[in-house]
Parts: structure tokens; C-alpha cells; sequence
């Protein structure tokens, strides 16, 4: 799968104060991984891909940058994962859609529908590895908000922080962005609205190019 908005936003948007230990569940081809690494300059990454191809894509990328002592990789699905421990934050750009009419393109079925990781499963799998201090981090689209508040509810857990993602001005949000922890939540949500684009394409607001700055030399 090409670079998308949706990865970029969310390794950009993640909280990584006094981060050090990070899981990228379906990393893909390392886009997200690695912009953790560059903004947690002490952390250490674990970043897992199901699908074959990705996952050599995402070896080859780790490779290749100055991050790679920093990046664990492993070609397994989350339900194969194993570990002896937590992670201080846990991030995830999941499949999006629940199993429709499927496209021809399997590989695309895998990174967009939820063939191989359900939503439930996902908050199922990244609960036994947070601590109290733990964030999870993930990118959704806007309509599965209610559907993710009460899954996280079931784990223990609470959302801290969301980001409701416009495409511009006039568009209702299409993605949101959310970050939940472990335990009994004690105080409102955090909640922000981000617009990407002016209107014209390609034409971005000062807050994306605030965002994503160290990775887009937008003009």
C-alpha cells in the first residue's frame, strides 16, 4: 500500500512524551514505525505486518534508515504475537471497513476491510499489554466512534484524547483520531478538530502543516 494521509496523521498526531518502548500493529511498509523513531529519539519499536509482501517492504525500509538498531520486525498477525510485558504506547492504523463485498485486490481487502483484524480483537489483543501509563493510539473513520468508545469500555479503558479530522471547511469529518488508556478515567476528553485542506487540493491549513512539518516540507 502507497504512503496515505491516514498513517501520516496518526504517527505525526500520537503522543510520545517519555516514550520508550512502542508496538506498530500492521506497520505495513514501516511508514508509521518510522515516524516514531525519528520523533522518539529513545525509543524502542516492535512493528508487526501479516501480509508477506508489506512486511518485506518494511524490513527493506527499516534497513535502510538510521532508526534500524531501534526497530524490531516481525512477518505475524496480532493474534500470533507474543510478549512478556507492556508497551508505553501501542499504535495502529487498522483495517477501516467491516467484511463487505470484497475487492478483487486481496492485499487490499487486508490493509482496508477487517479480514484479518476485527476491531473487538484489536482492543482485546492491546489490552494485557498496557500499563496504567499506556496509550494506544489509532486512526478511524468518524462513524465507528461510538462503536470504539464502548469496545474500549469492555478493556478498561477510556479515551483521553480524539482529533476529528476534516477533509476542509465545509466537509463533515471523515477520520478520527483517538488516543485511550489503561484504567478509571478521571476527567474530560481532550477533544480537537483538525482541517487538511483550505479547500482546493493540495492547498493545506496552517494547523496540517503545523502537524506534519517534520515530515512535510509543505509549502
Amino acid at each position: 500500500m502507497k504512503v496515505g494521509t491516514d498513517g501520516v496523521l496518526l504517527g505525526a498526531w500520537a503522543d510520545v512524551q517519555n516514550v520508550k518502548t512502542v508496538l506498530d500493529i500492521g506497520t505495513g511498509t514501516g511508514l508509521v514505525a518510522l515516524m516514531i523513531a525519528q520523533r522518539a529519539p529513545e525509543s524502542e519499536i516492535v512493528a508487526i505486518e501479516i501480509d508477506e509482501m508489506a512486511a518485506s517492504q518494511a524490513a527493506d525500509n527499516f534497513k535502510s534508515s538510521k532508526f534500524r538498531e531501534r526497530i524490531q520486525h516481525q512477518h505475524l498477525a496480532l493474534q500470533e504475537f507474543e510478549f512478556e510485558g507492556t508497551f508505553d504506547l501501542l499504535i495502529c492504523n487498522p483495517p477501516f471497513f467491516p467484511s463487505g463485498t470484497p475487492s478483487p485486490d486481496q492485499k487490499r481487502n487486508v490493509a482496508r476491510q477487517e479480514e484479518s483484524l476485527d476491531l473487538l480483537t484489536l482492543i482485546q489483543k492491546c489490552s494485557p499489554l498496557m500499563a496504567a501509563h499506556s496509550r494506544l493510539a489509532l486512526i478511524l473513520p468518524a462513524l465507528r466512534k461510538d462503536e470504539l468508545v464502548a469496545v474500549i469500555q469492555e478493556h478498561e479503558m477510556y479515551l483521553k484524547r480524539i482529533c476529528l479530522v476534516k477533509p476542509n471547511h465545509q466537509k463533515e469529518p471523515k477520520r478520527i483520531l483517538f488516543e485511550a488508556m489503561k484504567g478509571i478515567h478521571v476527567s474530560g476528553v481532550v477533544e480537537e478538530t483538525l482541517v487538511i485542506e483550505e479547500g482546493e487540493r493540495h492547498v493545506y491549513t496552517p494547523e496540517f502543516k503545523k502537524l506534519t512539518s517534520e515530515f512535510y516540507p509543505v509549502e
